[in-house]
């Protein structure tokens, strides 16, 4: 079993490599748009933190004299990468967390749903830094401990959560990016009785943003509005 998945993780990375190499080798410049580099953008950085012997291998196909590590040790001299200079690819990464949350509710599943939020909020990098044994236990939002209780009281009245296309569409997920250290999210929950009128508040911590490499974001509240 152990050999199977390591060949098809295997396979999937050579895929992968693939896929940037034609990107980078068969879509011009002048053919770019912003959503085509944040995808090549994505790839790579994806391939360089997982395998960078398929990107040094390519690189040296491009540049003979390029130096595989070279790259590699300047990415982790500098850290990770600071997602918060791509907009867009932030937004993308803050709507699959935020539904991938969505999904965990929908189908009752609390306990996943307070793990999912947990690492959201990047506590679950912090449990795994070492700390002094008398060391006070992480603080945990409220909301997390009351998350079961909120959304039966939602079910109660509002059917189920729907998670078709509609449902998952950008429209339902409202930005605030004028803070330049905080930006506001709602997302707006889609549910089988049509109401629509109950949704999900985050708030994402740029500066913890940008120092993980990853949207970090904070669940404020599940509210009603009219």
């Amino acid at each position: 079993i152990k050999y199977g998945l390591a060949r098809a993780e295997g396979l999937l990375l050579r895929h992968l490599s693939n896929l940037y190499k034609v990107l980078i080798q068969n879509v011009p410049e002048t053919s770019r748009n912003e959503d085509i580099d944040e995808i090549i953008t994505f790839f790579g950085n994806m391939l360089r933190t997982t395998d960078s012997s398929l990107l040094d291998e390519w690189e040296q196909m491009r540049d003979p004299n390029y130096k595989p590590g070279d790259e590699t040790a300047k990415t982790q001299d500098e850290g990770p990468q600071d997602i918060t200079r791509h907009p867009n690819l932030l937004k993308k990464q803050i709507r699959h967390e935020i539904l991938n949350l969505v999904s965990l509710l929908a189908r009752g599943d609390y306990p996943a749903a307070r793990e999912q939020l947990e690492f959201m909020a990047g506590r679950d990098e912090e449990d795994d830094e070492a700390s002094p044994a008398d060391a006070p236990p992480p603080q945990t939002n409220p909301i997390h401990d009351e998350l079961e209780q909120i959304a039966e009281q939602y079910y109660d009245t509002h059917g189920h959560i729907l998670l078709d296309p509609e449902a998952r569409s950008t429209l339902n997920t409202r930005f605030e990016t004028e803070n330049p250290h905080s930006w506001r999210i709602e997302q707006i929950l889609v549910d089988s009785e049509g109401l629509n009128d109950h949704s999900l508040i985050f708030s994402l911590d740029i500066k913890a943003t940008r120092q993980a490499g990853r949207p970090i974001l904070n669940l404020e509240g599940w509210q009603a509005f009219a």
